[in-house]
């Protein structure tokens, strides 16, 4: 019986970092190429999508008709430079990142309660709240989550309070993910299913999952996608997921160590990352952007430390999230909202 309905928030906040700058014959800096990307077959139009901030640098190409591979290759060099390194950072909200940043910096710390999640199974109903500590640097981002059964109701109810406890015990932990330097987000170029992407997303290098006793260490290749960062302006939004979405494909978790019965057995697994726009209206936000990860099922993905669905509502005047929903129903949670301050 699962009566705690409470998904372990990982990559529930999207941070930022962005890239080291490229040199380029001529001399001067410039940013990393923007090669084409394409939105995926089937993907939803967003209830409202995001409209493009006005911006110094060229307009992105038209992106390519649904059908064509996701990630188109990069585009040969033409004659036309690209946006200056000074430009991209002020699309991304990063303007006094230069030269990589000092990735000892803290970008993001916050502390945050999600609302009551009410679950009932059979006759009882149990009320659970998860409190999330989250810290992050160009190194690495820390989310320490504490989930508590707050109230039981129903016949039986004490009976079910040590296993009610006790599930709540096995999602509380702390994740650490790996987060690529950012002297090595030009290299993401390299990786088809990166293209075009400069500042919308924080990839991870690693994952180290310490929930409920048990540890799970991963790396990924290419980066995960680990989540949609609030910083960037509009314009990059359409630019690097467009208005129906793009995803992420054969991303590779190597798992290095484990004991997880989830993942006994299990060395590589292959995932993907859809990112679709969805109405941001529930959160009066000006964005908002679901994230899907899958990697082999549900229970896995959630074993790896990563939740099945997190959706990102932003602000473009704050540069930061209003809210942000975490969805673990499929792997046997439920749904947690965290409205941030």
């Amino acid at each position: 019986m699962n009566t705690t309905g409470v998904p372990f928030c990982l990559v529930a906040l999207g941070f930022f970092a962005c890239s080291g700058p490229t040199k380029v014959k001529g001399g001067g800096k410039r940013a990393p190429s923007s090669p084409e990307s394409s939105a995926p077959e089937g993907a939803v139009a967003p209830a409202t999508a995001p409209t493009p901030d006005p911006a110094p640098a060229p307009a992105p190409a038209p992106a390519p008709s649904p059908g064509e591979p996701d990630g188109g290759e990069a585009d040969g060099e033409t004659d036309d430079p690209g946006p200056t390194l000074e430009e991209v950072l002020e699309e991304c909200g990063a303007q006094d990142l230069v030269d990589g940043g000092d990735e000892d910096k803290v970008i993001y710390e916050k502390e945050l309660k999600s609302l009551p999640i009410e679950k009932t199974v059979l006759v009882i109903k149990a009320t659970v709240e998860t409190s999330l500590s989250v810290k992050v640097t160009g190194k690495a981002t820390v989310q320490d989550a504490t989930v508590q059964v707050t109230k039981l109701e129903g016949l039986f109810a004490e009976l079910a309070r040590p296993l009610a406890e006790k599930e709540a015990a096995d999602l509380t932990g702390v994740t650490t993910l790996t987060n690529l330097p950012f002297s090595s987000y030009g290299d993401l170029a390299q990786h088809k299913t990166y293209a075009k992407v400069i500042c919308s997303f924080v990839p991870a290098t690693a994952i180290d999952n310490r929930r409920g006793g048990k540890k799970t260490i991963a790396t990924f290749d290419p980066p995960l996608p680990a989540s949609v960062s609030p910083k960037a302006a509009a314009a990059r939004y359409l630019a690097e997921i467009g208005p129906k979405g793009r995803t992420f494909r054969d991303i590779k978790a190597t798992i290095t160590a484990s004991d997880d019965p989830e993942l006994a057995g299990k060395k590589e697994i292959l995932g993907t990352v859809e990112v679709t726009p969805v109405d941001p209206k529930p959160h009066k936000a000006d964005a908002a952007f679901r994230m899907r990860f899958h990697f082999e099922s549900p229970k896995i993905t959630f074993a790896l430390g990563l939740p099945p669905s997190v959706t990102y509502y932003i602000s473009h005047a704050k540069k930061d999230l209003l809210a942000n929903e975490v969805d673990t129903t499929d792997a046997g949670g439920g749904v947690a909202v965290f409205i941030h301050p």
